[in-house]
Parts: C-alpha cells; sequence; structure tokens
C-alpha cells in the first residue's frame, strides 16, 4: 500500500517535473547558440565602442588644443581700458581666418566680471567690424590660459645653445692622390 502511494504520487508529480525540465533543457540550448555566435563573431560587435574609447581622450586632446590657440589672453587687452590692441586685432583677424568648423574665440577671464565683460564686448565689435558678412563666430569665456614663455627667455636659450657649438671644420683626407681619372 505504502509503495502504490509512492508510485502514485510519483507518476502524478513526473509531468510536472519533466514540463520545467524540458523549459531548462531548450534555454540551455538557447543560450549555448547564443553564446556560440558570440565567441565566433566576438571583437566585431566590440570594435566600434573600443576604437571610440581609444578616440575620445585624443578628441579631446585636440579641442583642448584648439581651445588654447583661439584663446586671446591678458597681453591681447589694454591693461586701463580692457579693449583689444593693435596685437589682439591681427590675432583676431588670423583667428576669423581659421577652419569655419573651429572658428570660435575663446577671451581669458580677467580679475573682475565686469572686466571680463568689456573683454568680451570689445572682441564682438571688433569681429563684427572685421567679417561684416555671415554669421559671426561665437565668443566664449574661459579660464584655461596658454602656457608661454617670453621671448627674451627663448631668446637667451637659444644664444646659449649656438655659443655652445663646436666650430665646423673639415675632415683631414685619408691621402693617396687625386681620384676619379681614367688614366688617358
Amino acid at each position: 500500500m505504502r509503495w502504490t502511494r509512492t508510485l502514485l504520487s510519483a507518476l502524478l508529480v513526473l509531468p510536472l517535473l519533466g514540463s520545467v525540465a524540458s523549459a531548462d533543457w531548450y534555454s540551455f540550448w538557447e543560450r549555448s547558440k547564443l553564446d556560440f555566435h558570440r565567441n565566433t563573431s566576438w571583437p566585431h560587435p566590440f570594435q566600434e565602442q573600443e576604437r571610440e574609447a581609444v578616440r575620445a581622450p585624443f578628441r579631446t586632446m585636440v579641442n583642448k588644443g584648439w581651445q588654447v590657440e583661439h584663446t586671446l589672453t591678458d597681453w591681447y587687452f589694454n591693461q586701463e581700458t580692457q579693449q583689444l590692441t593693435p596685437a589682439g586685432e591681427m590675432r583676431l583677424r588670423y583667428l576669423l581666418s581659421t577652419p569655419e568648423q573651429r572658428r570660435a574665440v575663446f577671451v581669458l577671464q580677467a580679475p573682475s566680471r565686469e572686466m571680463t565683460a568689456i573683454r568680451v564686448d570689445s572682441v564682438q565689435q571688433s569681429i563684427a567690424r572685421l567679417q561684416p558678412e555671415g554669421q559671426l563666430p561665437p565668443v566664449y569665456e574661459t579660464q584655461l590660459s596658454p602656457h608661454v614663455w617670453p621671448g627674451s627667455n627663448i631668446d637667451l636659450l637659444s644664444r646659449k645653445f649656438y655659443a655652445g657649438q663646436p666650430a665646423p671644420k673639415l675632415q683631414a683626407g685619408s691621402g693617396g692622390g687625386a681620384g676619379g681619372g681614367s688614366g688617358n
């Protein structure tokens, strides 16, 4: 009787276990198929993401380089009036000749907000005067200052370099006669 009851309950539970097992079996093969295809095509789905991850820092460096190149610093402005100096006008003329997608002007922030506003206004007026047609390039404030050396330091370095150069001299010949003749 006990055997019969156990056998009967096992027969009733077995179909339920079979449906769960077959569902797991089906998902196992689907997952195996997916893993197989991922492994066989491995680098290709991820190459674009990897390339973008490698290129992003370089793109950032290029953008920062353009920003530094297009920054009008303190020496392009008159210290009392904060208006562009003639050197600043020449620099601005150069900046307006750069490629259109990079044609933006950055103004280094002055010690006060009012001085910075005067600088930006002076640059915008000069741009409108130098480039009367077309869309005017944007003018941004920046805190990123280019790393520069005074010209006197560069000149001193060059003079010391050339002063330390040895005098030029020709190498001594190896002896022998004049070569190259045919003997006639």
